[in-house]
């Protein structure tokens, strides 16, 4: 763009993405108005992948008048100035030989969960309905027409693929029942996105019967710096021949696997991608890093000649390198300081369901550069007491890595930490304005749910939410208490403090033969631990 006051005569620029070697660049001719822009489509490659990008005069000799480095723009963006034309480079909205302006992801309108609930129609044939409805068949994918509505737009409809989602816990029948929808955008019509999405989740809220749970579990993710999917509610409506059948309030949930959610929470790039814990219909087979486990996995992204033998080495030095070595072995592949802060985190919100308890509910991402990381999903059953898995204690879990980890001193010590500040991010959220958000998310699903097919009425949400804060502080001060003691003799005096840093009770350190232990645990061995009671 010119942003001079008189026309610029550009004969002798050069637009290349390489300095030095311009015979397959854009030579410039002629003149650029005032104010004019000047749209060039190149004959040569320009990759948004640390491509740099020139502005060169040649009169003998190159010179540089303008260089930029272009890294990956978000899906849909490109790049451009901010302000238009004089600002640094940013993701912009496409508009050749236009104003700049700042991009606005197209998604995002369908994942604001305190915005009025979506409405979204799926219209399926009577082989689809016959394949739904056939226990052979009913996690195949069928072909639906999508078409979303939401406050100020009407989307134009689109073919996707459509499944079943859930395993032993959310899996319900298509006839009466809520059954979980997995789409995928692309699967009938190949390369089609719906606003830059390939793939979308439906979550049917049968095992969070506050309908909220799951949304506060993501915001305590978020503030953890650990990947959490955008989401949002919706009013599903589906179509047959036989009639329409109103299926209820949906979470409307971004896609683990899809491209946009990986780009944006994993800037180290993507090689592979697994899916670990229970992952076929019957129960229990759950994918943990056991050699013997590994064909359990579903893998989503990769390579399989790459990614399998990649798998294969974590695997190896998790299950199979002794006690003394296994915090290094595994930590030269594996990031140990965000996979602890997974774990601690999932403590702290009571994801009995999730890696370090079950293990369940969780993905396996390797990066370009060489590191496995994980995150966890399936909130929908948390802040409420586990179930009979003792997540009663800090040092209690299922999940390898994490057993592994407790019994190696510097990774326990390093999981204390990890979990010592998860209880104070946990202080931070019940002193700032999570609890007036958990409450907002409650009134919201009162006022704007629609109350088909639901596990609870609405009307007890607003109490299911309050017992959820309840249950988040509670278990602050339990595991304030299991750190107060940690490593100390028994009988040592010890203080556990609120949120708030007031003297919730004063104790000792002893050893807690409650808490849900089938066997008590007396002996100080990994699985047990000191806690101070009053």
């Amino acid at each position: 763009m010119n942003t001079g006051g008189m026309a610029v005569v550009v004969d002798g620029l050069v637009v290349a993405d390489e300095q030095g070697e311009h015979g397959t660049a854009t030579r410039l001719s002629g003149s650029i108005a005032a104010g004019g822009r000047l749209v060039l489509t190149p004959a040569f490659g320009v990759g948004c992948d640390d491509d740099v990008m020139l502005l060169v005069e040649r009169d003998g000799r190159a010179v540089v008048r303008d260089v930029v480095t272009l890294g990956a723009p978000p899906a849909g963006a490109t790049w451009g100035r901010l302000p238009d034309a004089t600002g640094a480079f940013a993701p912009t909205q496409p508009s050749p030989g236009a104003t700049n302006h700042p991009f606005r992801d197209p998604a995002a309108l369908l994942f604001d969960p305190l915005g009025a609930p979506l409405r979204i129609d799926l219209t399926l044939s009577a082989d689809a309905v016959a394949s739904l409805r056939d226990p052979a068949r009913e996690f195949d994918y069928v072909a639906a027409t999508l078409q979303v509505t939401g406050p100020g737009f009407v989307d134009p409809p689109l073919v996707v693929g459509a499944r079943k989602k859930g395993k032993v816990g959310s899996r319900r029948p298509f006839d009466g029942g809520k059954m979980g929808w997995k789409l995928d955008v692309d699967r009938v019509v190949p390369g089609q996105r719906y606003r830059t999405l390939a793939k979308l989740n439906l979550n049917n809220l049968v095992q969070d019967p506050s309908t909220v749970n799951e949304a506060m579990a993501y915001r305590v993710y978020a503030e953890a710096g650990l990947p959490a999917p955008r989401h949002g509610y919706a009013t599903v409506v589906v179509h047959t021949p036989e009639g329409t059948q109103v299926f209820g309030t949906y979470l409307v949930l971004e896609s683990f696997d899809d491209d946009v959610f990986l780009d944006a929470n994993f800037p180290q790039g993507t090689a592979a991608l697994f899916e670990g814990g229970l992952l076929t219909p019957a129960c229990c087979d759950f994918a943990d890093l056991f050699p013997f486990e590994l064909p359990l996995f579903e893998r989503d992204r990769g390579d399989p000649a790459v990614a399998g033998p990649a798998l294969a080495d974590l695997a190896d030095r998790a299950a199979n390198s002794s006690d003394a070595d296994v915090f290094d072995a595994v930590g030269a592949v594996l990031d140990w300081d965000q996979a602890l802060t997974l774990m601690a985190t999932e403590s702290t919100i009571g994801h009995w369901d999730g890696y370090q308890s079950s293990p369940n509910n969780y993905y396996l991402h390797h990066g370009d550069d060489g590191l496995w990381r994980m995150f966890s999903g399936g909130a929908d059953q948390t802040f409420e007491p586990d179930p009979g898995f003792r997540l009663d204690r800090v040092f209690f879990g299922n999940g390898l890595l994490f057993q592994r980890c407790r019994a190696h001193p510097t990774c326990r010590v390093l999981y204390r930490d990890k979990l010592t500040e998860a209880v104070a991010r946990v202080d931070a959220l019940l002193r700032g304005d999570f609890p007036a958000y958990a409450r907002a998310l409650a009134a919201h699903a009162v006022a704007t749910f629609s109350p088909e097919r639901l596990p609870a009425p609405l009307a007890d949400v607003p109490a299911r939410t309050e017992e959820a804060l309840a249950y988040l502080r509670q278990r602050a001060l339990t595991l304030r208490a299991d750190l107060a003691c940690d490593d100390q003799p028994p009988d040592t005096p010890c203080t556990v403090v609120d949120e708030d840093g007031a003297v919730a009770w004063q104790g000792a350190c002893r050893f807690d033969f409650a808490g849900g232990r089938s066997q008590p645990c007396a002996d100080g061995s990994a699985a047990c631990n000191l806690t101070c009671l009053p």
